[in-house]
């Protein structure tokens, strides 16, 4: 039997630098002098405005409270103005200015989806780690977040809390387990809205494919995205089922370079990319391999396939923390796309949905709630209350 490595194994994006020790002490010192307000937030993301953020953006909002956005860089601010400020977000700063470290610690809230800065919460801050994968990838000590003390996370059952303690190095009191704020906004979209939101066919079978983003030790590993070939092969299909195959690559990917599909849309990296909730909603299906994406994608309860070409190159070098893969996987494990497709005419053609029970079964282990109240939640653990 293989044992779950626990070892830190930081990447690129995740392991600290000297630069983000530095400005870590350059925050920790204002953070520790100037005194916080109750009304006001600070929220970080990648993507900025994705739906973790949003949801949680919305629901201090509504609370009364002063909401901050922190970008990377002019041009992100440009690309999410609009959004926010027809939000009522206050300002969007960029995360490097001496302003913006003024603001972080004026304010006693901190949610963010990554690390912002390696500065520990102090005094009577609160800071929230909205981290979203979960369940699929190794279980790593995570440098970033690990160490700082009084960082608080989220969970979606007990066997998340559990995986969280483990990835972010944090005791059971600062995980709060009260669901996915951004599950909030998958579970309330409408499939027909988002799909008018996407510009889809609003009678077509729209089939999601979500390639993961993965490391491999120190270097990053793109998951094989769907070939000109693989694509070819389906584009039939796809037809006959009057079908559309929707690709959304992951954020930090490479853009991948596919030729011309009818039946096949790929989304660009450029510009504000679409909430992953509206593609969820909008899909009758879901095709991934290792991404985290498909432990959402449980609470809508439709059919996944796993179509993972690389999988015994993958297993053989990592340590999964869901063993044996067969008995967690929620759907067909397939390598090839003659594969894929007698899988998908299995489901379709012949209504033979042979995985729905164990889909429901991990809905159940993965998710404790399966409502939008994760955010009401999360914000009265807090103990945020109307301004």
């Amino acid at each position: 039997m293989r044992h779950v490595s626990t070892a830190a194994s930081p990447s690129a994006a995740t392991r600290p630098t000297r630069k983000s020790t530095f400005i870590g002490w350059l925050v920790w010192v204002p953070n520790v002098l100037l005194p916080k307000r109750d009304d006001r937030a600070i929220l970080y993301g990648h993507p900025p405005l994705n739906d973790g953020i949003l949801a949680v953006l919305d629901g201090l909002l509504a609370r009364g409270l002063e909401c901050d956005i922190i970008v990377d860089d002019p041009q992100t601010a440009d690309l999410v103005r609009d959004e926010a400020e027809k939000r009522g977000v206050r300002r969007i700063l960029q995360r490097h200015k001496a302003g913006t470290f003024v603001a972080y610690a004026r304010s006693r809230y901190v949610f963010a989806t990554s690390a912002l800065y390696r500065s520990r919460p102090v005094g009577r801050q609160r800071y929230v780690n909205l981290w979203h994968g979960a369940f699929t990838k190794r279980i790593d000590a995570r440098p970033v977040f690990a160490g700082l003390r009084g960082v608080l996370t989220t969970a979606t059952s007990r066997l998340g809390a559990a995986h969280r303690a483990v990835e972010f190095n944090v005791q059971p009191k600062d995980i709060l387990l009260i669901g996915s704020p951004r599950n909030d906004r998958l579970l309330s979209a409408d499939r027909q809205d988002s799909r008018a939101r996407l510009g889809l066919d609003p009678d077509a079978l729209i089939l999601l494919w979500l390639p993961t983003f993965r490391e491999d030790g120190l270097d990053r590993v793109h998951a094989p995205s769907p070939s000109d070939a693989d694509l070819a092969a389906l584009e039939p299909w796809l037809s006959a089922h009057n079908a559309q195959l929707v690709i959304k690559h992951h954020p930090l990917a490479p853009p991948a370079a596919t030729g011309q599909h009818r039946q096949v849309i790929v989304l660009p990296h450029e510009g504000s990319p679409p909430a992953l909730a509206d593609l969820m909603a909008a899909s009758d299906g879901l095709i991934t391999d290792h991404s985290s994406a498909w432990a959402d994608y449980l609470l809508l309860h439709r059919p996944i396939w796993i179509h993972w070409p690389d999988v015994a190159r993958w297993t053989a070098v990592d340590d999964l923390p869901l063993t044996p893969l067969d008995r967690w996987l929620p759907g067909p494990l397939t390598t090839s796309a003659p594969d894929l497709i007698h899988e998908l005419s299995r489901h379709f053609d012949d209504s033979d949905d042979q995985w729905a029970e164990r889909r429901e079964w991990l809905g159940a282990v993965f998710h404790q709630f399966h409502d939008t109240e994760s955010t009401t939640r999360l914000l009265d653990a807090l103990g945020i209350v109307s301004h």
